[in-house]
């Protein structure tokens, strides 16, 4: 029996051109014995140029994803047979494995953005090499066993996400803010870092992780709180989910969706793909639409120019994933030209706070107008504020939902309508809070107008009346 050829394939008898040509060309280079060298970083340097202009979508996805890492590999061994590239002492597969090596993966923290168990893991914190801290749904936030093996192998992690983002990061802007398929990261290099570098990663969830059933098994809401979203939504009452960072607030914009009418044509903005909506909703008419940055000015598709051209897309209602710059003033221009049921989230430390924060970025854009005038046309905007807030027992709570009136005098008028109070707290032995004990209350009621508004736009009267002040249901009828 004839002894099988390397470079053939038995189950479908073909032969691999590649490594057959890559043999080759070693062996005709051949003359003295062979020491195998480091591949060089002009080679690896030269393969990620050519990766990030003609295969920029797979290589960012090869960073967390093993399939893509295989696929990325044939790309490569094609590249390095097309340009010639031998390095003495590597077998074509060796030097495709260095290259892939070099420029994908996350070393040690791979299992915790990909793989068995890391589905419930939302956050993931690199504080210098000798310490990772994780943000589990299931677990809350703890630190791992894992650790880097040197400074060195954590640079390494470090470039490989800039470069496959396209972001610059070295001493002299030792910090970079990137976007890979599914997950947002922030790094700083020692230079800022007293830790050492500093990496963190936000992964975002292609599915939902909040529903009814959990928001009442973690209190995060209560049964008429819950009732009460689908009514402001379908009500198409203009919604701003505000909150600190980490504190859920994407995750209740993807949960208060669901109540959107399927055949609403609904557009979202987003400056980096987090929601996954259509993914989620595939029946309801939504329209996803992301930002592209590409360091120039002239190219670069903002959260500006996405609002722009939203006018002549048609839409029923607007969402916008976060607002934290000027960008807030087309947002609210847009929401104020009859696109009612609109919805964006914001950082604030309260619900009240939100409005002057808005007051803030308007007047940092450049706005010429007096402060209460643009936090008039904030309230005129929005109908409802939600404060979603992570308390200390970890626990993500939605604490405060107020209806804005009016903005005088420097001043919010509004109407509180839900509030989260606390009764008391356990404490473990380091005098840590390990769990709230309070309830969800229903602090006072909506105005006539929203209800009358949500009436017009076809939410049963049952949802409602809860909401509403007796006096309020006697002009509406509902007398009990």
């Amino acid at each position: 029996m004839q002894p099988t050829s390397p470079f053939v394939n038995e189950e479908v008898n073909l032969i691999d051109l590649n490594s057959y040509s890559y043999k080759h060309r070693t062996e005709k280079d051949k003359h003295h014995p062979i020491v195998r060298r480091k591949v060089s970083i002009g080679i690896i340097e030269q393969v990620r140029k050519f990766l990030t202009a003609n295969y920029r979508e797979l290589f960012q996805q090869s960073i967390v994803n093993q399939k893509k890492r295989e696929q990325l590999g044939r790309v490569i061994s094609d590249f390095i047979t097309q340009q010639n590239i031998v390095v003495p002492g590597y077998s074509s597969d060796s030097l495709v494995k260095n290259i892939v090596d070099s420029i994908a993966g996350l070393n040690v923290i791979q299992s915790l953005v990909e793989g068995p168990g890391s589905e419930t893991i939302t956050d993931v914190m690199v504080n210098g090499k000798d310490e990772i801290i994780v943000e589990d749904l299931n677990k809350g936030e703890y630190k791992t066993d894992l650790k880097f093996s040197s400074e060195e192998e954590l640079y390494e992690v470090a470039m490989k996400i800039a470069n496959a983002s396209g972001e610059t990061l070295t001493s002299a802007k030792p910090y970079a803010d990137c976007r890979l398929p599914g997950m947002r990261i922030h790094i700083d290099l020692a230079d800022i870092c007293g830790l050492g570098i500093a990496i963190t990663i936000r992964k975002h969830s292609k599915t939902l992780r909040v529903s009814d059933e959990s928001m009442l098994q973690s209190g995060q809401a209560n049964q008429l709180m819950i009732n009460s979203f689908e009514a402001f939504v379908r009500g198409k009452l203009q919604t701003l989910i505000v909150g600190p960072t980490g504190s859920g607030k994407t995750e209740l914009l993807k949960y208060l969706v669901k109540h959107i009418p399927n055949d609403d044509r609904f557009i979202f903005l987003e400056d980096t793909a987090e929601t996954w909506l259509k993914n989620i909703y595939p029946e309801k008419h939504i329209v996803p639409m992301e930002c592209k940055f590409t360091g120039d000015t002239e190219t670069t598709i903002d959260l500006q120019v996405l609002l722009k051209n939203l006018l002549r897309q048609n839409p029923n209602r607007v969402g916008v994933g976060e607002c934290r710059g000027p960008e807030v003033v087309y947002m609210l221009e847009i929401l104020n030209t009859g696109h009612e049921g609109g919805i964006t989230t914001g950082h604030a430390n309260t619900a009240p706070d939100a409005i002057q924060r808005f007051i803030m970025m308007c007047l940092r854009s450049g706005m010429k107008l007096d402060p209460e005038v643009i936090g008039k046309w904030i309230v005129s905007t929005f109908d409802i504020v939600f404060l979603q807030e992570k308390m200390e027992d970890k626990v993500r709570r939605i604490t405060e939902v107020i209806e804005l009136v009016d903005y005088e005098n420097n001043k919010l008028k509004y109407n509180p309508v839900f509030e989260y109070r606390v009764r008391g707290a356990e404490k473990d032995e380091k005098g840590r809070i390990t769990k709230f004990h309070g309830e969800h209350i229903q602090t006072g009621y909506i105005s006539l107008r929203a209800a009358k508004k949500m009436v017009k736009h076809g939410v049963e009267p049952s949802l409602i009346i809860p909401l509403l002040a007796d006096v309020d249901k006697e002009r509406m009828g509902w007398n009990e």
